[in-house]
């Protein structure tokens, strides 16, 4: 180990150390917190050694049949409302993580449209436990969204650091993830999941970002993307602290993560697959759809 590896590790000791003094200092402070936090001691362990699948919106998901996931406990994320095959298929639970989608006006037409879709989780025969980050709170109180669907709170104010060892627990502040796939999966490990099956997460959606900022049409989603949101994420990216650049460098934490959260659930004896047709996530070993329901869920 050089100089410079061992003075940056002594740097980012000393910079995690402040943050967590920091942060438990004011959680201890923030009594309506604990509270919502407290609420998520239900899920310890739920589903102990039983599998699940956590659904992202990759085109990938196009060449799949996800009614066949009526029987399974399933995962979704973000705008998967939007897809064809939803009301055909089944969700149990449903996360938001992205900062961008809880900065909404409701004075702004592309992001009225985002709060229908984000409404739109909840149908006749879908009501999930969708997971908000605490910081959305505002949102929350602005758009009556504790009226309309069944909420609960994480705070994730901890970086997820190579080699991580710590429990994933969301009674408390936790661990944070670089994309909403990657949070339904440490939810999916605190849940006491044996087997977390991933699809349509092709991490392809920088190429999206990418066509909307050129005004092109946008590919990379399960679904066809309007013209108010190719806005939103053309704003998204405007507004980053480095632009464009700022979407690259998170890709390529994103693609990190995934091995290092394969790394993390392989030391605790839980298989993690990737079931996506088509994907750029190379760190996780892959499998077909067919072939996991055609062994059944044993630990069901």
């Amino acid at each position: 180990m050089g100089k410079e590896e061992i003075i940056m590790g002594f740097y980012n000791s000393f910079k995690m150390k402040y943050l967590t003094t920091k942060v438990n200092k004011n959680f201890k402070k923030d009594k309506n917190l604990q509270e919502e936090l407290q609420k998520n001691s239900e899920f310890k362990n739920l589903h102990k050694g039983q599998r699940c699948f956590i659904v992202g919106n990759g085109p990938s998901l196009k060449d799949e049949d996800l009614s066949t996931l009526k029987d399974e406990v399933v995962f979704t994320v973000n705008k998967i409302a939007n897809l064809p095959q939803f009301n055909e298929m089944k969700t149990n639970y449903h996360f938001w993580a992205d900062p961008a989608f809880f900065a909404l006006s409701p004075d702004n037409e592309e992001d009225l449209e985002l709060v229908k879709t984000f409404f739109a989780i909840k149908t006749e025969e879908n009501n999930p436990i969708c997971f908000l980050p605490s910081f959305a709170g505002k949102f929350i109180e602005n758009f009556n969204v504790k009226e309309k669907l069944n909420i609960r709170i994480y705070s994730a104010p901890f970086p997820f650091m190579d080699g991580e060892k710590r429990e994933i627990d969301f009674t408390k502040p936790t661990l944070s993830y670089q994309n909403v796939v990657q949070f339904a999966i440490a939810m999916a490990v605190y849940m006491g999941f044996s087997e977390i099956y991933l699809l349509g997460c092709d991490s392809t959606g920088l190429i999206s970002t990418i066509q909307a900022y050129l005004n092109e049409e946008v590919s990379e989603f399960a679904y066809n993307v309007s013209e108010n949101e190719k806005k939103f994420l053309k704003k998204m990216a405007e507004n980053r602290e480095y632009g464009i650049e700022s979407d690259f460098l998170g890709w390529a934490r994103i693609l990190h993560l995934y091995g290092e959260l394969y790394k993390y659930c392989s030391s605790r004896n839980i298989k993690l697959v990737n079931c996506s047709s088509k994907t750029i996530v190379d760190s996780i070993p892959r499998e077909s759809l067919t072939d996991v329901l055609k062994r059944g869920n044993n630990g069901k």
